[in-house]
């Protein structure tokens, strides 16, 4: 007999569920053409059903508990004011764990200020976990130092970080120019390994970059990113050598109308 994974009920397991019907086939229920009327037990479950589910809620509870409870001792009596046995001496303390400490409760490190030395003191630039004890150690060799890749091996590298797509999600003004090629109907791809990674490409060689003004120094918008400027340009010379029709959208322009961009790179395609 197995348990369904989660269920804490064995009643929710079908084989349980079939074995206790199998079992109990031609037993008769015992309240079978019993009513509140006729029977005590069906009338006493009957009542206990009805309002609220605590019982101690209902009046004529109370009243029978209070009844039986008359005439005695009750367990702490002639015990107001006095301390248990389990807290005595623990004044001022809280004893449940949820609630603050109380006023006037001296903290265990009082005075202590200045007497802990911190576990990595005087050990400035070194990594002492177990998997990085090389990690910033001073006078350390880096593995690679004087070694140097072949032609082949610089051009597999330079594969594999052309694959990598960072960032791995699409921005905004991406996801407008790729809405807008679907609308009609034009197939397109995303980040493929070319120099620069296009952020849209079209068959057979059309690269389109949406770039973003704060990131790219958009004059237009006020910004300047004269590093980032410079990259961009030399990856259009390159992508251009190779035949390729390069476009570059501002993202104001974009987000002032995506339709109209489209346009653009459709005539200029032409």
């Amino acid at each position: 007999m197995t348990f369904q994974k989660g269920d804490k009920n064995p009643m929710k397991n079908p084989e349980i569920v079939k074995k206790v019907s199998d079992k109990l086939k031609g037993r008769l229920v015992w309240n079978k053409g019993l009513t509140k009327e006729t029977n005590e037990s069906v009338k006493r479950i009957s009542i206990s059903k009805l309002g609220e589910k605590n019982p101690m809620k209902r009046p004529d509870v109370r009243k029978k508990f209070s009844e039986s409870n008359k005439g005695r001792t009750p367990w702490n009596a002639g015990t107001k004011g006095k301390t248990s046995s389990h807290n005595k001496g623990l004044k001022g303390i809280h004893l449940n764990p949820k609630n603050e400490f109380k006023k006037g409760l001296v903290p265990w490190n009082e005075g202590k200020k200045g007497l802990q030395v911190a576990w990595n003191k005087n050990k400035k630039g070194i990594d002492l976990s177990p998997n990085n004890k090389f990690k910033f150690k001073k006078g350390h060799v880096p593995w690679m130092k004087g070694k140097t890749f072949t032609d082949e091996a610089k051009e597999r590298i330079k594969l594999a970080r052309l694959k990598q797509v960072f960032p791995t999600k699409d921005t905004k003004i991406e996801i407008l120019i790729q809405n807008e090629l679907k609308n009609r109907s034009i197939k397109f791809s995303t980040h493929i390994p070319l120099i620069g990674q296009p952020d849209i490409f079209i068959e057979p060689n059309v690269c389109i970059f949406v770039d973003g003004c704060y990131w790219h120094g958009c004059k237009v918008c006020g910004f300047d990113n004269a590093l980032k400027e410079e990259k961009d340009r030399k990856i259009t010379e390159i992508l251009m050598q190779k035949g390729m029709h390069v476009f570059r959208l501002w993202e104001h322009d974009v987000m002032r109308d995506a339709v109209g961009c489209i346009d653009e790179i459709m005539d200029g395609k032409k």
